[in-house]
């Protein structure tokens, strides 16, 4: 049986939210591992972290979902799955 050494367990990307006191709500994308909280890795605006949270989806790179929608997630990971057959269909 295979085990997961430290380096797979935490190179995981984390699509997370933070709650404010005021009712809003930060994104927070981060590494699994990350114990600290980067201010270059908060957005306030939930667009910018839809768009780069798609773009880790697209990439095929391995994430742990708190924050987004998995329904939107499922679409992500669909045309991805399409790009690739196409992909594999225009290669041969």
């Amino acid at each position: 049986m295979k085990t997961k050494t430290k380096a797979t367990i935490f190179n995981q990307w984390v699509f997370d939210s933070i709650d404010t006191f005021d009712g809003y709500s930060v994104y927070w994308l981060h590494k699994e591992d990350e114990k600290t909280i980067d201010p270059d890795c908060l957005y306030s605006d939930k667009y910018s972290f839809l768009d780069e949270c798609e773009q880790i989806v697209m990439l095929g790179q391995k994430f742990i979902n708190y924050a987004v929608d998995e329904d939107l997630i499922d679409e992500w990971e669909q045309v991805r799955d399409e790009e690739e057959e196409e992909e594999i269909e225009n290669y041969y």
